[in-house]
């Protein structure tokens, strides 16, 4: 349930300056591309998520996997009682986990809805009309003072 959260997320609200949706590779969907990019640190996405939460949530997965290692050594060893003691340990961390992204991406949704992001191009002002007199009227200067110094007159 969580990676359709996730995804869901993304889809909403992952957009790039010009309100297009965040683009990748075309076998990965957007959770696998942030993933990506947490892990690998390489892509130029937009960040949706404070920094604190997403490595909050990487130590979570990162506990899950050493859990889940644990649980296969105990498991080539035929250790079955302490198998199944560690595998409730972990299927009761990764439904904390699941509650842990669900809040995240509630709070995070929450947060977004008091604003509304409007993607329009920028209006010309009369300031670049200043700056294009100025250029000109130095154009114009530096002339006179070339056609005024010229040695062949």
């Amino acid at each position: 349930m969580s990676i359709q959260a996730v995804q869901s997320f993304a889809t909403e609200h992952l957009k790039t300056p010009v309100g297009e949706p965040v683009k990748g590779k075309k076998n990965m969907s957007r959770t696998e591309l942030w993933l990506e990019k947490f892990y690998k640190k390489t892509t130029n996405l937009p960040e949706p998520f404070p920094h604190e939460l997403v490595e909050r949530l990487e130590k979570y997965l990162d506990n899950l996997e050493e859990q889940l290692v644990d649980l296969s050594s105990l498991l080539y060893d035929h250790r079955l009682e302490d198998a199944h003691l560690n595998s409730t340990g972990i299927f009761q961390s990764s439904v904390f986990t699941q509650q842990y992204v669900d809040h995240v991406l509630t709070s995070e949704r929450e947060k977004m809805k008091c604003c509304n992001i409007e993607y329009r191009y920028p209006v010309q002002s009369s300031q670049n009309f200043i700056y294009a007199g100025i250029l000109l009227a130095g154009f114009f200067v530096y002339f006179l003072v070339i056609f005024f110094s010229s040695p062949e007159r």
